[in-house]
């Protein structure tokens, strides 16, 4: 039996440095001073709202907090599949800008909620079908991060932030259960070694932010 191989993540490049002409330009700060502000966009953790304040022209905290659920179904090799796909977490983020500008590296924490669960419809085991239950579950929930970004002005008020690195997670525990009392637990395990090889190795689960804001 082939499982499904579900694409959670993708993965998106941020330079470490900013030309001067680049369009729209690095929030301006005096140093000493708070600038507050809140992102809307997309992440890894789903649809992203993110309050932020800018601590002076060298640090700054962000908050992400996002979610999102998916339902697919799909075939493999004759095979059917249905399952739901949940993403979601809320972070804590400094960062610090080594240029006092727009550029920033990121270091913090995150409380995530990444799980997965697919049932395979009438899966065939040495003459023997059965449905197959599978869930994919977090073997911890809170993980260390690091990445880096850019924060720029559109114009006014109005921003815009990239972000890319990676969530510390641990990898994945992977759970097999069918209807049928027949297929025994060693022939489950056996037709999921390969989900369960590439769940354990997912231990770095990468972090992609793109969003607009405003600062006040």
């Amino acid at each position: 039996m082939k499982l499904p191989h579900l694409a959670l993540l993708a993965a998106l490049s941020c330079g470490s440095a900013v030309a001067a002409d680049l369009t729209g330009s690095p929030l301006s700060i005096d140093p000493g001073s708070l600038r507050y502000g809140v992102n809307l966009g997309v992440s890894s953790l789903g649809p992203t709202l993110e309050p932020t304040v800018r601590l002076n022209d060298r640090f700054g905290l962000r908050l992400p907090i996002g979610a999102a659920s998916f339902d697919f179904d799909e075939e493999s090799d004759g095979d059917s599949y249905d399952g739901t796909l949940d993403l979601g977490g809320v972070g804590l983020l400094a960062d610090y800008y080594p240029y006092a500008g727009g550029f920033h590296v990121s270091a913090g924490v995150f409380k995530t909620d990444y799980a997965a669960a697919f049932t395979g419809n009438a899966i065939e085991f040495d003459h023997l079908e059965a449905d197959v239950s599978v869930s994919f579950a977090q073997t911890r929930d809170v993980s260390p991060a690091l990445a880096a970004g850019y924060t720029g002005r559109i114009s006014g008020a109005m921003t815009y932030s990239v972000a890319a690195g990676g969530i510390f997670a641990g990898g994945f525990d992977v759970t097999a259960l069918t209807d049928n009392p027949d297929v025994t637990q060693a022939d489950l395990d056996e037709e999921t070694a390969d989900i369960r090889d590439l769940a354990e190795k997912l231990d770095v689960i990468p972090y992609v932010q793109l969003a607009v804001g405003f600062a006040f």
